[in-house]
């Protein structure tokens, strides 16, 4: 038997640890026993009530006195004056137009006689077609020749377009020349020449 037990000492080993640690894990006392904590029971969330809603006051209508309260005749007068002011001031407004710069000179002079020119330049906006203008000699002169224009009258004279030069375009100038017989001294300056379009 002693043969035996030091041939399977290692069982005889590993029994004796079991039983240590039966004895030492496991407790005599069923009470002495430690069970496990029972849960927490979970809070349960809180519901929160609606705040109550104050009541709507309700919003009272002004009527605004009577005297602040313009009459309809009263507007209709006062649109009337309001138009009729829009009206004159528009009148004031000078209306666009073309402005021709009419300028006599005398180009050349002898003894007995002169020689004229009148220029059209346009210092409007838009071109003119067809002109017509008239000037007087104060000391009598008379005009026997002239060229690039259809002259007529007798002091005073107007001269009129002719086909080739009818238009007058913005900025350009239209010239036409004449001779003439000194009715005094020397060839009469300072000859003011008028138009329809003339400034």
């Amino acid at each position: 038997m002693l043969y035996s037990i030091k041939k399977n000492w290692w069982i005889v080993l590993a029994a004796a640890v079991l039983l240590l640690a039966i004895k030492f894990l496991w407790p005599s006392d069923p009470e002495e026993q430690v069970l496990p904590a029972p849960p927490k029971p979970e809070k349960k969330a809180e519901i929160q009530k609606p705040k109550p809603v104050p009541p709507v006051e309700k919003i009272k209508h002004v009527q605004p006195p009577a005297a602040d309260i313009p009459e309809l005749e009263d507007v209709r007068e006062e649109n009337i004056e309001d138009i009729s002011y829009v009206e004159e001031f528009e009148e004031d407004v000078p209306e666009k137009r073309n402005h021709v710069l009419c300028e006599y000179i005398v180009s050349g002079e002898s003894r007995y006689q002169f020689t004229g020119e009148i220029r059209l330049i346009n210092k409007g906006f838009k071109p003119i077609y067809g002109w017509s203008v008239q000037w007087e000699f104060e000391d009598g002169s008379t005009i026997i020749e002239a060229t690039d224009v259809a002259l007529a009258g007798s002091n005073p004279y107007t001269g009129e377009y002719l086909e080739s030069n009818a238009e007058i375009a913005p900025g350009e100038t239209v010239k036409f020349s004449f001779t003439a017989v000194k009715g005094g001294d020397t060839g009469p300056k300072g000859v003011k020449v008028e138009g329809e379009f003339c400034m």
